[in-house]
């Protein structure tokens, strides 16, 4: 394993994905492909990136092992961007102009991702991307909400699974539920105030009366002064948007304070990481979650059976290599892997003439057709995403999974 230090004490982890993520006896017959990934392995982050860093290595594992990609081993160059812009920016051009990656993948921080999507157009780098705001493939100024954004980056593609996708299911739920006048709360991060901005223009199409909305700050450990003005109001049911550890105290917190009213929350609240610390407090929440969350995938509908074999495959992987339970963020690093092996089979690109396989790989990339992964399925749109079907649970005793409906 090779070590990179550099600007500041600490300030990368660097994981070069080599020998180590195949078996010594595999033989690459054609040269490295090498590729970028970087997202938050340290700060408030953390919990989401090093997941999707964990699924992400698996599939490299995969790859590698199965002889690569027609030959060429898989080279993956792994940076933290402590959950921070400015390192987040550094780093994201230093895969670039230094490491002279093929190809970026990752960033779950949107504030992150959003700038560096704008440096990988100028850059005509192919970005691929998980789980962040659906900002980043919308040029400046070309997204009015909630339409589709009217243009998009042409270097930048993603995994759609965002607000707007998430939103329009809670509403859904929430209505099945009786529930006519809701209160919102959310992080003051990127990913909470995205959320919210969305919120703000989709609920009254839903049908919805919104009562009041709250903000916390994605350290927080005591939300009671929020939680208490929400208390206040009429209300059936809160919306929390959260993508990190303190969503799950605010769940913790309305309990205590003897709210009562249905809970509905986004899927990052039941990482793994975060089950582990405070995951016996969730127990009742209901969770808007990717397919490979649903614990029994039998009783799936139809159009999700393509996704069984990938997802039981995943899971058992997954356990053999980490030894504990995946979730869905370690389904997004892995997802990432195979959308990105994909793209790379079928450009075929030549790293030694960069700029060339580049252009390749982000055609590729753009006509993705009938993708079948844990988190996505079907074909790349228009506006260079990929869709990831979700579908509504509840946390049990015993941090369980049951379906919602």
């Amino acid at each position: 394993m090779k070590n990179r230090k550099g600007l500041g004490k600490g300030w990368f982890s660097l994981l070069l994905v080599g020998l180590l993520l195949a078996p010594w006896g595999t033989a690459f017959s054609q040269p490295s492909y090498k590729v970028g990934y970087l997202n938050s392995h340290s700060g408030f982050m953390a919990f989401m990136g090093t997941a999707w860093r964990n699924g992400l290595l698996l599939g490299v594992d995969e790859i590698n092992g199965a002889g690569g990609i027609k030959g060429h081993k898989l080279d993956v160059v792994v940076y933290d961007d402590e959950s921070d812009v400015a390192k987040g920016v550094i780093a994201y051009k230093k895969l670039i102009e230094t490491d002279k990656v093929l190809m970026t993948l990752g960033i779950n921080h949107s504030g992150i991702a959003v700038a560096c999507a704008a440096i990988a157009e100028q850059s005509k780098v192919p970005y691929l991307a998980i789980g962040s705001s659906r900002w980043i493939v919308a040029k400046p100024g070309k997204w009015q909400i909630p339409a589709d954004p009217t243009e998009v980056y042409g270097y930048v593609v993603r995994f759609r699974e965002d607000a707007q996708i998430h939103l329009g299911a809670m509403y859904d739920f929430v209505k099945k539920l009786g529930v006519k006048k809701f209160a919102w709360i959310s992080a003051g991060t990127t990913f909470g105030k995205s959320a919210k901005e969305i919120m703000e223009v989709t609920y009254k199409l839903a049908g919805l009366e919104l009562s009041g909305a709250e903000e916390y700050g994605p350290n927080d450990s005591d939300m009671t002064s929020q939680l208490t003005r929400i208390k206040s109001k009429d209300f059936d049911a809160i919306i929390l948007y959260s993508a990190e550890p303190a969503g799950a105290l605010v769940y913790k917190e309305a309990r205590e304070l003897g709210i009562t009213k249905p809970i509905i929350a986004d899927s990052p609240i039941i990482a793994t990481s975060i089950l582990k610390t405070v995951g016996q407090y969730l127990t009742g929440l209901y969770v808007c979650v990717q397919i490979v969350d649903v614990p029994n995938l039998s009783i799936l509908p139809q159009r999700f059976k393509p996704m069984v074999p990938v997802i039981e495959k995943f899971r058992k992987g997954f356990m053999g290599k980490y030894g504990y339970r995946a979730d869905s963020w370690n389904a997004s690093g892995y997802d990432c892997a195979m959308l990105m092996a994909d793209a790379l089979r079928r450009a075929a690109p030549d790293p030694a003439n960069l700029k060339a396989a580049r252009e390749k790989i982000k055609d590729a990339l753009v006509t993705t057709k009938g993708y079948v992964g844990t988190r996505g399925l079907g074909d790349m749109s228009p506006t260079h995403e990929l869709p990831c079907p979700v579908i509504m649970i509840r946390v049990a005793e015993g941090q369980e999974f049951k379906m919602a409906e």
